[in-house]
């Protein structure tokens, strides 16, 4: 009899034990915010999407976390979770929408598709607490604590906005939303816009307006999104202005503004002396129809020191832009630098790299 019985508390406290296991375990999923939405109203779960960039640390860490057996991964099985790269085609939307370029972000979503909180912190401990909150359902004010874009607003009032411009978006990728769906999606778009205003939520607005043949209106909040030049927009948003260009005149080219062609986009310098601070040239010339003016060049580190024209470039002429380096360490090396101006390509990447030796 006793033989009978051990197997059975053996089998019994087998099935416990990887009952208990599995629902710490954490799977990161990548794909569409679509598709994490389905997944997540399937699972009854809130989702948190983590945007993340290749080669950023911070990033790594916190994925890494994510998957082992922690305080941390507890309170993330509660959840579906998602990794967005956002180097993926298919997330280029998220620093559009979040106005952000800071890496990682937690972004949280209920089940329904509503954004609950945004979290632009890396520290684990910070998101731990935001999380257990939310999974507890003690969705109090401490949830905002630490969301927070390059937009003005920040905390509940940011979340509100985001979510607005997110549901618009949302609805307008839709194929057959209907008017009635539609209609809605702008009025709280606007009410958005009240609040703050960039050039996502006008993009949006413009294009809801275009859907239901509102072209005055859609006008409008396309002369709104096309005003903001700012050297972010000019980073984030060069598809999304030419897609409002064509829609306010389907005869517009690209050419008719200016456009900045470069020869090189990358350049390798080979082996340099650490002693040595060498100057790289790119040449740029102006293929458009109106003056180029360079607004900035960005570099990515204070290592690398820029000079561009602060003039017109007119349209056929060619200029130069130096990127002066000078070597921190020994070994590869790789620097980017963003040409931001007022062409139709408005942000163009320039890279060197090399080896100091």
């Amino acid at each position: 009899m006793r033989d009978k019985i051990f197997p059975k508390i053996l089998i019994s406290f087998l099935v416990l034990f990887m009952s208990c296991n599995s629902s710490d375990e954490v799977k990161i999923r990548t794909g569409s915010i679509e598709e994490a939405l389905k997944v997540a109203s399937q699972s009854k779960k809130n989702l948190v999407v983590i945007v993340t960039y290749p080669g950023c640390p911070t990033c790594d860490i916190l994925l890494s976390s994510a998957t082992k057996k922690n305080e941390f991964t507890e309170v993330l099985s509660h959840f579906v979770v998602y990794d967005f790269n956002v180097l993926n085609p298919a997330n280029s939307w998220v620093e559009q929408w979040m106005f952000e370029k800071a890496y990682p972000i937690a972004c949280v979503f209920s089940p329904e598709g509503k954004l609950i909180t945004l979290i632009e912190n890396g520290d684990i401990n910070k998101i731990e607490k935001v999380l257990t909150k939310i999974a507890a359902n003690e969705q109090d004010k401490s949830i905002y604590d630490y969301s927070k874009t390059r937009l003005t607003v920040k905390g509940k009032e940011l979340v509100e906005t985001l979510n607005a411009s997110f549901q618009g978006y949302r609805v307008l990728n839709q194929n057959k939303a209907t008017n009635e769906a539609i209609n809605k999606a702008i009025l709280n778009v606007k009410t958005s816009v009240a609040k703050e205003s960039y050039f996502f939520n006008n993009y949006v607005l413009s294009k809801l307006y275009y859907k239901i043949k509102d072209t005055t209106s859609a006008a409008k909040y396309t002369q709104t999104a096309l005003n903001f030049s700012s050297t972010m927009d000019a980073v984030l948003y060069p598809p999304l202005r030419a897609e409002l260009k064509y829609q306010l005149n389907n005869k517009y080219d690209q050419y008719d503004d200016a456009y900045l062609a470069i020869k090189q986009t990358t350049r390798d310098i080979g082996k340099i002396e650490r002693s040595k601070k060498p100057v790289i040239s790119f040449q740029v010339k102006n293929v458009g129809k109106k003056p180029l003016l360079i607004k900035e060049v960005v570099v990515s580190c204070s290592c690398t020191a820029a000079q561009w024209p602060k003039k017109n470039i007119m349209p056929g002429e060619e200029a130069n832009i130096d990127l002066t380096y000078k070597p921190g360490k020994e070994g590869v090396f790789q620097q980017t630098a963003y040409i931001i101006s007022n062409a139709f390509n408005s942000s163009v990447t320039i890279t060197i790299n090399g080896y100091v030796q």
